[in-house]
Parts: C-alpha cells; structure tokens; sequence
C-alpha cells in the first residue's frame, strides 16, 4: 500500500444520514464511515486490510499507527467507541479477533 494508493475525504453532512456510524476510530481522531448498506464482507475485508498493514498506514499518515485491536479495545473500554454506533459486520469482526 503506498500513499498514492489511498485517499481521505469527508462527506458533506447531508450525505452521512445514510450511514450507520462508526466502525472504527483512529488514535487521533479520525472516524471511518460505512453506509449500513456495505455487504459485510467488504466491511470484515477492509478492517483486515487496515489492520494488517497497519505499519504501512503508519508511514503515510502518524494516525495509522493507532490502528490496532489493542487500540479497538481500548477505545471500547474507555467509552471512546460504542458497539451500538458500530457497523454490525464491524463487530463481529472485532470478536472473532478477541476484542470484547
């Protein structure tokens, strides 16, 4: 993955009211965003992408570095996440990856 392979947007509010919510945050801040329509394939596919080359995200941007399950679980203990706001592919990803 190089930096030239990804790219960041944020969508305008009145097209966010299709979506479900957060599915994962990034250590700083950053929220990912997947309409409750996205096949949950693709949700489990794009978290085991992120997560599994978390070292490279890292390089294109400091936030990728935050972008664990060690982090995931963190954030879910602390409040910071919710599985209620949380896409429900997301989820079980999530668990059958150990985070609680």
């Amino acid at each position: 993955m190089s930096k030239e392979t990804l790219s960041f947007v944020t969508p305008p509010a009145e097209k966010l009211q299709n979506f479900f919510g957060v599915f994962l945050q990034f250590q700083i801040g950053v929220d990912i965003y997947a309409n409750k329509n996205v096949p949950d394939n693709i949700i489990k596919e794009t978290l085991a992408t992120l997560i599994d080359n978390v070292d490279e995200l890292a390089v294109v941007h400091p936030s990728g570095a935050g972008l664990t399950l060690e982090t995931t679980q963190r954030y879910l203990d602390d409040g910071i996440m919710e599985i209620d706001r949380m896409h429900p592919a997301a989820v079980e990803y999530f668990a059958e990856q150990g985070v609680k």
